[in-house]
């Protein structure tokens, strides 16, 4: 991940691919930089102050074959007021960032949203298909008279508040 104009985070999991159990002490690097860390107990790695880009990752581990894999990248627009300021970015990404502050998604090498916009769908007929099942589903459960608001739902409280005053 990658925060937009400031520096972001890589991190994942790297596994045994015959038995799917934790690599510990595995090295991932991230290619053509310096940027370079360790995988922990669990197999996890993480590596902060990347800038935004499209990324190789070497793996590598005593007794393994050398693997190099495509990173997946999100940058994120720090340039936002609940993100600011802009230190202590892991804390912010982690705690402070939302689905919305992402700009741009890479995956497997594929640039999947640019500038908020999915390049993979077309965004249109996907909420239009949510909607046209949205209102399947209530139609099956019979929950239409559900779906308007009661007449008095807007006002409503004013009214009482005016009631209660007169009284």
């Amino acid at each position: 991940m990658a925060w937009a104009g400031v520096t972001g985070k890589i991190s994942g999991v790297v596994e045994d691919a015959g038995t799917g159990a934790p690599l510990i002490g595995a090295t991932v690097r991230v290619a053509g930089t310096s940027l370079i860390t360790k995988t922990d107990e669990d197999g996890e790695y993480y590596i902060i102050s990347v800038p935004a880009g499209k990324y190789d990752l070497v793996v590598t581990h005593v007794g393994f074959e050398m693997v190099t894999k495509k990173a997946d990248v999100i940058v994120v627009n720090a340039r936002q007021p609940h993100l600011a300021p802009t230190f202590m970015v892991a804390h912010r990404l982690v705690y402070e960032a939302v689905g919305n502050d992402v700009e741009t998604v890479i995956v497997d090498g594929k640039i999947i949203m640019e500038d908020r916009q999915v390049l993979t769908v077309n965004e249109t007929d996907v909420l239009k298909a949510a909607q046209q099942e949205a209102e399947a589903t209530i139609d099956r459960a019979g929950l239409q008279q559900h779906m308007s608001l009661p007449p008095t739902f807007w006002g409503h409280a004013r009214l009482l508040l005016e009631q209660e005053r007169t009284i």
